[in-house]
């Protein structure tokens, strides 16, 4: 997948790994997936999906598409470099995933700017809108890496959706000042910003890679 070429030219409709057509309760463990469009998609009757253990990098679009506004977990992965981190925006707006939730455990997500639509720019962590399922988001961290960043009303929906947070990190990692009209976290969200959020995410990124050693043989990042 091109990382240099703007979102309206690349837009591949395409997910490394696509669950869906009655597949509930499937556990995704150990996937490694870099450069592609959408990491990995949940489509039609794939609620109640585990994705676990899993490394997606320089991803250009969703790193997680759950625009079916499934429940499901997303636990102890890393999201290293995308534009868009877990998406439960749906296709239709017919779908309500209000009575739904998604628990976010463990779980690494630094954003990345790519060229969309003549701006260097990214999405929020979780690209969420009204109808969305509810968050529990715990022991994870967002780190924010363009001062230019799309997504906001959506980041503000975000924190709205968490019914629970805690042990949480945010990162603010440019060294421009966060913008006044970026929203903060809830309460169980640590805010760190420029070389404080940069040295936090680093250790982080080493320590994940550490821990999983069978996911990491299989990158070059990872020597």
């Amino acid at each position: 997948m091109p990382l240099t070429s703007d979102w309206r030219d690349t837009y591949c409709n395409s997910a490394a790994l696509l669950v869906r057509d009655g597949t509930a309760n499937a556990t995704i463990e150990g996937v490694r997936a870099r450069r592609c469009w959408d990491g990995v998609r949940f489509a039609a009757r794939a609620d109640g999906f585990h994705l676990k253990g899993c490394w997606l990098s320089e991803i250009r679009d969703d790193a997680v598409e759950n625009d079916y506004l499934l429940s499901g977990i997303v636990e102890d992965c890393l999201f290293d470099g995308c534009f868009s981190g877990i998406s439960v925006d749906p296709a239709s707006n017919e779908r309500d995933g209000t009575g739904e939730t998604v628990q976010i455990d463990r779980t690494l997500i630094r954003m990345h700017p790519f060229l969309s639509k003549g701006e260097i720019t990214h999405q929020a962590p979780i690209k969420a809108v009204d109808q969305s399922p509810r968050l529990r988001i715990t022991g994870s961290v967002f780190a924010l890496a363009s001062v230019n960043m799309r997504g906001l009303r959506r980041l503000e929906r975000t924190w709205g959706l968490a019914i629970e947070s805690r042990d949480n990190v945010l990162l603010w990692l440019p060294d421009e000042p966060i913008p006044s009209e970026l929203p903060l976290p809830p309460s169980g969200f640590k805010v760190l910003t420029g070389a404080d959020a940069r040295e936090y995410w680093n250790k982080a990124h080493l320590q994940w890679v550490a821990a999983h050693q069978n996911v990491a043989r299989f990158s070059d990042e990872a020597l």
